[in-house]
């Protein structure tokens, strides 16, 4: 093979994998869920708009009918992806003799962050030293964070 970089034993590799996407209104979510803890007085529509995805998508996911969570202890949530977000890069994954081509200068790192509790966009934008404008602006004109929220953070 020309221009394929030889592999070590202990090399990482990074494979890329499409997240589900949903046909009927074009969104994209994450492959992996999120368990929520459902809280009292909880619904289907309070659970979907925290997140920002549909409530027909949380009865999917969870197989319900209605929009009761009386009963249920958790729900499992696919958190949308930002449309045209960039795979996320492993950092600190090279040797430092690793034999591949430096990066370009003008590539970015997509960082996703996690929302804690009492985090808020100016909070997050000042830990990447980027601003509330572009954090709203890679996530969907985001207004209201949620614990467990993802956000995507270009750096």
């Amino acid at each position: 093979m020309t221009g394929a970089a030889e592999l070590t034993p202990d090399s990482k590799v990074i494979i890329p994998l499409a997240p589900n996407k949903n046909p009927q209104d074009g969104s994209t979510y994450a492959r992996r869920a999120t368990r929520y803890k459902v809280r009292r007085g909880d619904t289907v529509e309070t659970v979907a708009d925290n997140f920002g995805v549909s409530s027909a998508m949380v009865r999917r996911w969870n197989h319900l009918k209605g929009n009761s969570l009386s009963g249920r202890r958790v729900v499992y949530i696919h958190l949308p992806v930002a449309p045209g977000a960039a795979p996320v890069e492993a950092r600190g994954s090279e040797r430092p003799h690793s034999k591949s081509p430096p990066a370009s200068p003008h590539a970015q790192v997509v960082t996703r962050h996690k929302v804690k509790s009492g985090e808020t966009l100016t909070s997050i934008a000042s830990t990447y030293n980027t601003s509330v404008a572009v954090l709203k602006r890679d996530n969907g004109n985001v207004a209201t964070l949620r614990p467990g929220m993802v956000l995507l953070v270009r750096r």
